[in-house]
């Protein structure tokens, strides 16, 4: 099985956890690039070769999204908790 990802927060810190995903294709992959900027999960999808990933302005989009199994928060840490909370409510890791 592999599992479905979506990265929340497209700033520095998400590169590095990026960069780990790929390293594990045939576990993982990246289904999903939010960011309140789209313009910059945009940038970062390019940069990485992510074309076929999604990109949403909210991290509520996804909740509801049934490809989605888990979740990366790349956010400043001020914003994992309400993140997080959401996304274990609606059954993503």
């Amino acid at each position: 099985m592999v599992i479905k990802v979506a990265i929340v927060g497209t700033g520095n810190i998400s590169a590095v956890q990026i960069e780990a995903f790929k390293a594990f294709p045939e576990r993982c992959e990246i289904v999903a690039l939010v960011d309140i900027y789209p313009e910059k999960a945009k940038l970062c999808q390019e940069r990485f070769g992510l074309e076929k990933v999604k990109v949403f302005n909210s991290h509520k989009a996804i909740l509801d999204d049934p490809s989605i199994d888990l979740v990366s928060i790349c956010t400043p840490p001020h914003e994992h908790a309400p993140i997080t909370i959401d996304c274990l409510n609606q059954g993503k890791h």
